[in-house]
């Protein structure tokens, strides 16, 4: 028969398993590597295994924290560097990484922006942290706050002063 709706409902049951025993959230290119490899086990042995490799897969995938994490700890670490100050070419190394994995994060592309600021490089800076804040979750305060301390860097005081208030707005929104 028809592999199509057991590979579907495979992947469905993957996402559901994925989402429940996964310590951070899922981006659409971790989800995509799953689901291509989920393709490769149909591919290979038919759909008949492929629940029960999904299954071993996931538990795999979540024990070791998933790729997501291992990016959002290169991030982290990529953002000590930054504030720091040292280490801004390791930093951008790190954060490189954390981006391959997870190219529309708003706190990736915050680090990113940020080391770009750190560099000197503010007109990258703004651009990058212009990515970060039209992801509809790229709203945090930090976000917010770098995009102020970039704009200032750059001359454009109305503008940092817009996002100083906004940035201000969400840490008050925060409190509450």
């Amino acid at each position: 028969g028809n592999p199509a709706p057991v590979l579907a409902q495979a992947a469905v049951r993957l996402a559901r398993a994925l989402s429940e025993c996964a310590a951070a959230a899922w981006t659409w290119a971790c989800e995509e590597a799953i689901l291509r490899e989920a393709g490769l086990w149909a591919a290979r042995g038919g759909a008949r295994g492929l629940p029960e490799a999904l299954a071993q897969t996931s538990i795999e995938i979540a024990s070791s924290g998933g790729p997501r994490r291992r990016a959002m700890d290169r991030n982290d670490e990529a953002y000590e560097l930054a504030e720091k100050g040292t280490d801004l070419d390791r930093a951008m190394d790190l954060a490189g990484e954390a981006l391959a994995a997870c190219p529309l994060d708003p706190a990736v592309l915050d680090t990113v922006a940020w080391i770009f600021h750190k560099r000197g490089d503010d007109a990258n800076a703004l651009r990058t942290i212009r990515k970060a804040i039209k992801r509809p979750d790229g709203d945090a305060g930090e976000i917010k706050l770098h995009a102020a301390a970039i704009l200032e860097s750059l001359g454009r005081r109305d503008a940092a002063r817009y996002w100083a208030e906004a940035a201000a707005k969400t840490a008050e929104e925060t409190r509450q």
